[in-house]
């Protein structure tokens, strides 16, 4: 018997990868079988509706301004303000970890002394991660309640170049406050 003409092995091979070639390319993921909804887990375990789960900053974000030597809580979204420096202040304060939710950071917009920045309530006192205006640095200061000996109601512990992102200010400030014992 003999093979008609373009039957051969190698030429079903090549059908079978022109056919292969025309499916869309899928990630070894997607071969999975599917996972059945949450909400069918949820009820699965108990019942009732699943949890609403919020970002670990959202439920604890706060907004202050001191003006006259009045502070305020500012709503966000309604009476927070919109310029750069605080839209950049935000953006840091939601990449910031879990330690420094926990010690209670809020966005301050200080009329009072020009800044507006992220507060951090430590046990040694509050410190202020000082949004930069212009070319200057970001400023992580440590501000007394009281002025020292020498008079002074501040002190600048480090600075921060612009080149970073957001997410590594974030990161840096928290790992600067970790190492140096301002977070409980």
């Amino acid at each position: 018997m003999e093979k008609p003409a373009g039957r051969g092995r190698n030429t079903q091979r090549n059908i079978q990868r022109n056919v292969m070639a025309q499916r869309p390319a899928q990630h070894p993921a997607q071969h999975a079988s599917p996972s059945p909804p949450k909400t069918l887990l949820w009820e699965a375990k108990g019942g009732g509706d699943p949890p609403e789960r919020t970002p670990i900053n959202e439920g604890e974000k706060m907004e202050i301004s001191i003006s006259g030597g009045i502070v305020r809580r500012v709503r966000g979204g309604q009476d927070a303000p919109m310029t750069g420096l605080a839209i950049q202040a935000r953006t840091i304060a939601g990449f910031l970890p879990l330690m420094c939710a926990r010690m209670g950071a809020k966005v301050v917009h200080n009329v009072d002394a020009n800044y507006t920045g992220i507060r951090f309530d430590t046990k040694v006192g509050p410190v202020v991660l000082e949004m930069p205006v212009g070319d200057q640095p970001y400023r992580l200061v440590h501000e007394f309640i009281e002025p020292d000996e020498k008079g002074r109601t501040e002190v600048e512990m480090r600075r921060f170049p612009q080149i970073y992102k957001p997410n590594g200010i974030a990161l840096m400030t928290a790992e600067f406050l970790r190492t140096r014992g301002f977070l409980k």
